[in-house]
């Protein structure tokens, strides 16, 4: 199989399913999805997490969302590897972080604590950008490292992407 993805031009072909908006798949699911990707040439798998990894110590955060949990993530690997395929580590951990954020526990971390104006609308945006200090970044590379430490792919996928509110609070006047 690995020659038949070399013709087809791309030696990485991979898959990013989200699983923090709705339901997070049972193991059936994901076990038909590895089967799946693999009968179509695709040998990478990335779940995107926010906030449904049962992150040790954060339960508060993934309590109700039917949470990975590491035990999973090391289960859905060894299926993988079964198949030829290397589930990769991702989460975003800097913007979209909405469901830690509006945890007491986590405000301190926000941009803006209070919140955003919404840009889609009237009212305000829950806070959902860390503000970039040098504790945050341990924060989100501890949470990183712990993802990353149940599969047994070296490659993590780190998501960054819309930080609203980036340069409007904490960081301001750095940005200024």
């Amino acid at each position: 199989m690995a020659a038949d993805r070399r013709k087809s031009g791309f030696e990485r072909r991979a898959y990013m399913l989200d699983v923090s908006r709705d339901r997070v798949p049972t193991n059936e699911t994901l076990e038909w999805l590895a089967g799946a990707l693999a009968a179509l040439g695709f040998n990478e798998l990335q779940l995107y997490v926010e906030h449904t990894f049962a992150y040790a110590d954060h339960e508060d955060v993934w309590q109700k969302s039917s949470a990975l949990t590491p035990g999973d993530l090391r289960w859905l690997d060894r299926v993988c590897e079964a198949h030829g395929i290397d589930l990769v580590a991702n989460l975003n951990c800097f913007g979209h972080m909405e469901r830690w954020l509006s945890h007491e526990r986590y405000r301190n971390l926000a941009e803006r604590p209070d919140g955003a104006p919404n840009l889609f609308g009237p009212g305000k945006m829950r806070p959902g950008c860390l503000a970039p200090t040098p504790a945050n970044v341990a924060f989100a590379v501890a949470l990183a490292r712990e993802m990353a430490a149940a599969v047994r792919h070296c490659r993590i996928h780190i998501g960054g992407d819309e930080q609203f509110e980036l340069g409007e609070g904490v960081s301001a006047q750095e940005v200024a």
